[in-house]
């Protein structure tokens, strides 16, 4: 489930927003038309859940993330890892 529904302006256009703490992937969110929302630095980002976890996928960013098999989930504290920073940045708000 989304934790708010952000509405354009026009009426018609809607995301489904889960707000976090920090970027995050989920199992759960996957095929659901999910965007993420979190604060990083003064900055909140906001993301279409799918794309970014196959980006982050392609890069090799999860290779080796155990929770993200085991739970379903993984999450990054911070955003110093560099790759993860440069997929972030386009979608700072």
């Amino acid at each position: 489930g989304a934790d708010f529904i952000a509405i354009h302006i026009n009426g018609e256009d809607f995301l489904k927003v889960q707000l976090k703490s920090r970027a995050w992937i989920d199992r759960k969110y996957c095929n659901k038309d999910i965007y993420i929302s979190f604060p990083s630095h003064g900055q909140w980002h906001l993301y279409p859940h799918d794309e970014v976890m196959y980006r982050i996928i392609s890069e090799g960013l999860s290779v080796g993330l155990k929770s993200c098999y085991e739970n379903g989930a993984y999450s990054w504290p911070n955003l110093n890892n560099p790759v993860l920073r440069d997929i972030l940045a386009e979608y700072q708000i």
